[in-house]
């Protein structure tokens, strides 16, 4: 199969745009928002609204913990941990509708016809079977993360916990979506995405930014640990976890459109 350029890539439909449009922008932010902000009443107290009560019941759904689990450094760091349930949850999700729209947009970009488009088309079992199998990759991945974490200095004594924690959440947002939808090197994808970077395609783009977004997120994120202002938020990984989360979002509003062919989805 001949490899598509950013010079002869077909157009994206506009009703792929606005999937993904919906899917980066509106849903996966909504969904990090009620893993680490609390809107459950607390304290037993009678939500005043449907949209309210449906929001306590999501955010139970995706995250452990209480309000009143953000009342010190110690309990904040540990609801991070507990957050990881719906985190794996959340990037399952978002892997295997990305996955299925970014081999759309695949399609699109070599004009195939309606039938070839069809055939790219999973069905739910088989999107289940390819989670499954790209799930299997995590262990490694924790892995990885975590050695790299721990390269640029993150503690690994009496704070390894938190260390682990941002470790996880690395892996799922750093490094799960790159091997669920572009593969595990060494491949030929990989190797032109690392020698020749100005050759990616819009999709590739769309999936490769938020990934580093995260990274670059939980680097700057560690920044404010060094100012000893004895905040509950400054504990180790919180603003870590919090700068991964925004480089993820903002990985997604800052990506590049295409050139020739493929639309600037903004």
């Amino acid at each position: 199969m001949r490899p598509v350029t950013a010079h002869d890539a077909g157009q994206w439909p506009v009703r792929h745009m606005v999937q993904l449009v919906l899917l980066v922008l509106v849903l996966q932010p909504v969904v990090l928002l009620l893993l680490f902000v609390d809107v459950a009443p607390a304290n037993g107290t009678a939500p005043t609204s449907w949209v309210h009560t449906a929001l306590a019941h999501l955010t139970r759904l995706v995250r452990a913990g209480s309000s009143e689990a953000r009342a010190d450094g110690a309990a904040r760091a540990w609801s991070m941990t507990l957050a990881l349930k719906g985190a794996v949850m959340m990037q399952a999700w978002y892997c295997t509708r990305m996955h299925a729209w970014y081999t759309l947009a695949e399609g699109y970009e070599r004009r195939e016809k309606p039938s070839e488009l069809r055939a790219r088309q999973r069905t739910a079992s088989q999107q289940i079977e390819a989670l499954a199998l790209s799930a299997l990759s995590l262990p490694l991945l924790w892995l990885l993360a975590l050695v790299m974490v721990v390269l640029v200095g993150a503690p690994v004594n009496a704070q390894l916990t938190g260390t682990l924690t941002l470790a996880a959440y690395l892996a799922l947002f750093g490094l799960w979506p790159l091997t669920h939808m572009l593969g595990t090197p060494p491949s030929a994808l990989w190797l032109r995405i690392l020698t020749a970077p100005s050759t990616m395609l819009p999709r590739e783009l769309i999936v490769l930014l938020p990934c580093v977004g995260a990274w670059l997120g939980a680097l700057v994120g560690a920044l404010p640990q060094a100012l000893d202002w004895g905040r509950a938020w400054q504990a180790w990984p919180v603003p870590s976890v919090y700068g991964a989360v925004a480089g993820v979002v903002l990985g997604h509003l800052c990506r590049a459109g295409g050139t020739r062919g493929a639309p600037v989805v903004l």
